[in-house]
């Protein structure tokens, strides 16, 4: 269905989540010195199974 233009545009706004927190924030801090990649090996099994074929993001 076809509307009048009342001058509202809509805009689309880009989001860092990095932008959000501060270079001195407690979770940069503990990012910076624990390696959280195990937690892939941990969970890799349970996104194996007939009902979940999504894929990460």
């Amino acid at each position: 269905m076809l509307t009048k233009n009342n001058g509202y545009q809509n805009r689309i706004e880009t989001v860092m989540i990095e932008n959000l927190v501060s270079e001195d924030h407690l979770i940069r801090k503990i990012n910076k010195y624990i390696n959280f990649s195990f937690i892939y090996d941990l969970v890799e099994n349970w996104n194996k199974g007939s009902n979940c074929n999504k894929t990460s993001i």
